[in-house]
This record gives C-alpha cells, structure tokens and sequence, in this order.
C-alpha cells in the first residue's frame, strides 16, 4: 500500500483539508423525487481515508510498498504483539513464542512481560510498575520462570522448568522443577519430600509403642560435657550418651572414688555390696588371715557410721578349723576379730553408707 500515484497529485502541505465549518454526514447517489442532490466526493475524504491507512503503516515502522496490498493486517498485527516481526496467531496456527512488551493480563492481576530497561527485558535492578502490578520481585531483587531442555530423557537433572533467583548482590542461584516431580538444586541434590520422610517418623501411636518424633542433640558444644542425643514423644523420653562421654565416663570412674576404699583393698573373688531397703546396704565379703590373734578388717566400702551388725556367714577353713569371733571396736570403716590360727572366713556387714 502507498500513497495516490496520479496526475495532479500533491505533496501534504498542499493537499485538501477537512472544512472548518459544516455538519457532518454520509454519502448519497441522490434522489431527483425527493430533490435530493448526488453528493460530491471531495479530495479531502479521500485524503483522510488514506491517512488514516497510510499512518497505521508508517505507524508500525513499516515502510509503505505499493505493492503488498497486506500491510494494514500486518501493521495490526504488529503493533497487537509489540513486536516487529511478530503476528497474532489464527486458529490452527502453531509457533514457538509470542514476543510481547508490556503487560499481560492473568486472573484478577496484571503480569508484566518484558520489563523495564535496557531492551524490553526484565533487569537486574530496581523495577518500576504503578497500582495493581503484580510483582515478581521487589528492590533489587527478581527471579525468573523458564523452561529448559524440554526433550531431555532424564539424564540431565538440569532438564526441566528453571526458577532462577537473583539476589540483591548479583548472585544467582538456580533451581530445577524436573518431571520425576522433585526440585534439585544447582549441584544436583534433591529436595526430598514430606512423603519421603514420613516413614522414618509417626505423629500417632501404634499398639503397645510410643511414637517418638523429637530428636535433639543436647551438650554437643564438647565430648568432655554429658552430650546425649535425646528422643522425646509424649510422655517419655529416651536418652543416648555419646561415645565420646561413655568413653570419658568409663575412664574416669574405672577406680572407685568417693567413700569407696582403694581398689588394693578388695578382697580377691566373693566380695559383693548390695544395697537394702530403708538405706541399708549390705557387704558381703571374705577375710583371709595367715595366724592367730587378733586381725583389723578394713570394709570394702566405708559407711556413715559403725555397722549395724557383723555375722559371720561360715568360715572357710584351710584344714585348721580355726576358731573366728568377732571383737568390739566396731568404726565406720571397719572392725576387729581374733582367731586361733590361719583361716578364710565370710563376713556379712550391714549399715548405713
């Protein structure tokens, strides 16, 4: 389409205009009957059909051809899709993408397309959109949708729809929707899901057990602190120490401390202390004495004061059959008896440690 190309043409500053007074109407063949006259086709009606063609063209930054009668359509279509080499797609027609610039609406919510800066594409930097914008990022900050390697067979966990945020600093990080329906992150892991989890862990009961779902690490600063790792569900708990306090604890308590006598003073085996109802505590333990007299027995732990009773359990003769008894004197720590030779005798002691 182009301009009139005909003798007495003119160039637009001398062409016909619209005339300043008059009313406006539409055209007639005439009607002699009526007295109504033909109407006369000014070249100032003409003129402004052609403009206004002729600007829809130049208006799409087409350059007028006279002979492609088509560049109305593809004017419009241009300027529909904001893009110069694009056009709205016929029912049936199919294409890779649609370029627009500007926004597009979705719902209840206008969606920007393209952006603000530098080539019609969304920018690092801070946007600019009035009331009723939809945002995908805020400040300096944005993220992006896109989809990529749609024909990938699954080798490449990159393949799939790419969510890529870009932080305030410039640093992106990309994340992977893949079809297997998990998200990966830029090395490959995977982001497990809830339904992956669950079966280590139960929210209610089964029959006869106590479900616990609350797992804590407690003292983990240092192994010389009593570090456990603690498991809690309702009304119980359960309590685990960790290696490196079982082995610290074994290592400090390996030779008695406290009230407990000197491991050289223990007899060999049979010595046994067992605690009692009411506090008491009863030591079981045997004595071997190599002559008569009178012997001191040290307890193999000391009490809090002198035993309540001392019995002799039976003695274990070494072929003499010594006679064993019991003399007074009896302390914290222990008592004395005479015997009229060599023996081995069980002693029981009861008191309060």
């Amino acid at each position: 389409m182009d301009l009139l190309i005909a003798p007495g043409t003119v160039d637009a500053s001398k062409a016909d205009t619209a005339p300043e007074t008059g009313t406006p109407g539409w055209a007639t063949d005439g009607d002699p009957v009526k007295q109504i006259a033909r109407t006369v086709f000014p070249a100032y009606a003409y003129n402004a059909l052609l403009a206004e063609i002729y600007n829809v063209i130049v208006g799409a930054k087409l350059t007028p051809d006279r002979t492609d009668n088509t560049q109305l359509f593809k004017a419009i279509s241009q300027i529909a899709t904001g893009s110069e080499s694009a056009y709205f797609l016929k029912s049936g027609d199919t294409a890779a993408w649609v370029t627009s610039n500007g926004w597009m609406v979705a719902g209840n919510s206008r969606v920007m397309s393209g952006g603000s800066g530098a080539d019609g594409a969304i920018q690092t930097g801070d946007y600019v959109w009035s009331d009723g914008i939809t945002a995908y990022g805020y400040g300096k900050m944005a993220v992006s949708l896109s989809v990529t390697d749609v024909n990938g067979k699954g080798g490449d966990y990159r393949s799939g729809g790419l969510l890529q945020f870009t932080a305030y600093d410039g640093t992106q990080t990309n994340f992977y929707f893949r079809g297997d329906g998990y998200i990966y992150d830029p090395s490959g892991n995977k982001f497990l899901k809830a339904a992956d989890v669950l079966p280590y862990f139960s929210a209610a009961s089964g029959s006869g057990n106590t479900s616990l779902t609350n797992i804590q690490g407690c003292n983990w600063d240092s192994a010389a602190n009593n570090s456990y790792v603690q498991v809690t569900g309702g009304n119980v708990s359960l309590a685990v120490p960790t290696l490196a306090y079982l082995s610290k604890s074994l290592t400090d308590y390996a030779q008695p401390k406290g009230n407990y006598q000197p491991a050289g003073n223990y007899q060999p085996s049979g010595n046994y202390i067992i605690g009692l109802s009411g506090g008491k505590l009863l030591q079981d333990f045997v004595v071997a004495v190599d002559s008569s007299g009178v012997h001191d027995i040290t307890l193999p732990q000391a009490l809090s004061s002198a035993p309540t009773s001392v019995v002799i359990s039976h003695g274990l003769t070494n072929g003499s059959n010594a006679s064993v008894s019991v003399l007074g004197g009896w302390t914290a720590t222990g008592f004395q008896i005479q015997t009229n030779g060599a023996t081995s005798v069980n002693f029981l002691v009861s008191g309060t440690p």
